[in-house]
């Protein structure tokens, strides 16, 4: 495949033009209203059972389903950061609506993952952050010997597997 150098250069010198620059004041950025009627979503826990490693693992994930969806074909897939769960995508720790909770009330679908080990049953740590232990299977109580093992096995590609794998039970044809 030949691509004609022109159109990549004129795109690249366009991105260096104020025309992509959007400044707003702080109070302009609080004035922005949403580009859709907000609407009700119903929110479901999913959950999904694969082998990577040597291992079977269980990797959990909400799914937000609006009510009315403003593009079927267009869905979202959310992550969490390090050592949080898909929760911190429904609620900021101030109080405000999370990531995904703006976007399903906006009217698209979001799943919103929880790597291995990181969601309790019933999706809510008891224990004090420095007291716990992944939970990689949600119906079994592991070793401490397989959970050492298995942190070393739970590797960016064992969380794609199972994220992969509940986009396409979730959110097929998108």
């Amino acid at each position: 495949m030949i691509v004609k150098k022109q159109p990549i250069e004129q795109f690249l010198n366009f991105l260096n033009t104020s025309e992509l620059l959007l400044r707003l004041s702080w109070e302009e950025w609080l004035a922005v209203n949403p580009p859709f009627e907000p609407t009700d979503f119903k929110l479901k826990g999913v959950t999904v059972r694969y082998e990577r490693n040597g291992y079977q693992w269980d990797m959990h994930a909400s799914l937000y389903i609006p009510n009315i969806e403003i593009d079927p074909k267009r869905a979202f897939a959310l992550f969490h950061g390090g050592s949080s769960s898909e929760k911190t995508t429904y609620q900021t720790p101030d109080g405000r609506p999370g990531f995904a909770q703006v976007l399903a009330q906006q009217g698209f679908k979001v799943i919103a993952f929880t790597y291995p080990g990181h969601y309790p049953p019933g999706g809510v740590w008891t224990q004090a952050t420095t007291q716990r232990l992944p939970i990689y299977l949600l119906d079994q109580k592991l070793s401490l010997d397989e959970i050492k093992d298995r942190n070393r096995k739970c590797t960016f590609n064992t969380i794609l597997q199972g994220a992969g794998l509940l986009t396409d039970l979730h959110l097929e044809g998108r």
